[in-house]
This record gives structure tokens, C-alpha cells and sequence, in this order.
């Protein structure tokens, strides 16, 4: 919520002074991709990346171990975002930030201000598909439906030839 709410107000409102730079250097990029997930102006990156992800560590005192984990989860999350791929692990959400994010370039910040898209959702800033769309899309690519047809036939059922003791 934090990076939302610094990313939208902060960084694409009209009346701050971050958006020119922001603009003139994030948005400066066509097509999105790995490198540039940390491309901005110094200021920007303070404000959109940096106090966002250190803020929380300082509030709830995360122990260094923890800090770290949570900063290299944060790092391959914004790095498989701009990366564009939807064949990761997880699909189903990586899948979206990618195709969010690309959005949120092409449309020249206009909406898809939050990596995940549940804020955007909410606040109503969704470009193109929402994150119900989203979700349906990747899970017709990855044919949730037949998989979990196929495992769900023998459920409920009693195995045969097995008795308990």
C-alpha cells in the first residue's frame, strides 16, 4: 500500500515536483525489461522503492536474516516483472505483474500503480484487464481447469482393495 500510495501520489500526481523526473526517466523506456526495474531518478527511487520496502523493517524491527530474505523477494519480484515472461513458477501472479507493468509504461502512468494489482483494483485505477481477469487468463493458460479435473475424480472415494486395522 505504501509503494501504491507513493507511487501514484508522489510520482504521477500533477502537482508534485518528483513527476518530471519520474517521468523523464522511468517512463523514457519503450518495452520494459529486467535491467530497468530500478531505473529512475535518485529522488524517485527514494520515495517509490526505497522507503516503502525500509519502512516496514523499521516498524516491526525484522531481524537482518528476515530483512534480507525480504528484500531479495522484493528484488526478484520487480525483476520478473519488468522481465515480461509469464513461464515462472508462479504464473499465476508473476504472470499479471508482468503484464501490468508493461500497462502501466505504455500507457504513460495512467493506472497500474501497484505491482500486484489488488490496490489498483480497489481503488479503481486498473488499466486494461483487472486482476479477476488476470488471474482467469493465466489460469486458462496453464489449464488449471483440466489439471484439477483430472485430480479431483478420485476424491471422496474409498480406495479399493485397502483395509484399515
Amino acid at each position: 500500500i505504501l509503494s501504491y500510495v507513493a507511487h501514484r501520489y508522489a510520482l504521477h500526481h500533477p502537482d508534485s515536483p518528483l513527476t518530471e523526473y519520474h517521468m523523464q526517466w522511468q517512463h523514457s523506456i519503450i518495452a520494459p525489461f529486467a535491467f530497468v526495474a530500478n531505473y529512475d531518478h535518485p529522488l524517485a527511487y527514494l520515495v517509490h522503492i526505497f522507503l516503502p520496502t525500509y519502512i516496514p523493517a523499521l516498524l516491526f524491527r525484522f531481524h537482518l536474516l528476515t530483512y534480507h530474505m525480504y528484500l531479495a523477494i522484493i528484488s526478484l519480484e520487480e525483476a520478473f516483472g519488468y522481465s515480461g515472461y509469464n513461464v515462472l513458477p508462479s504464473g499465476l501472479i508473476l504472470g499479471g505483474i508482468a503484464r501490468r507493468q508493461e500497462r502501466h509504461l505504455m500507457g504513460e502512468g495512467k493506472g497500474n500503480f501497484s505491482c500486484l494489482g489488488i490496490v489498483d483494483f480497489v481503488a479503481g485505477t486498473t488499466l486494461g484487464e483487472d486482476v479477476v481477469e488476470d488471474v482467469r487468463e493465466e489460469a486458462e493458460n496453464n489449464h488449471v481447469r483440466e489439471r484439477v479435473k483430472g485430480r479431483a475424480k478420485g476424491v471422496g472415494r474409498k480406495p479399493k482393495g485397502r483395509s484399515r486395522s
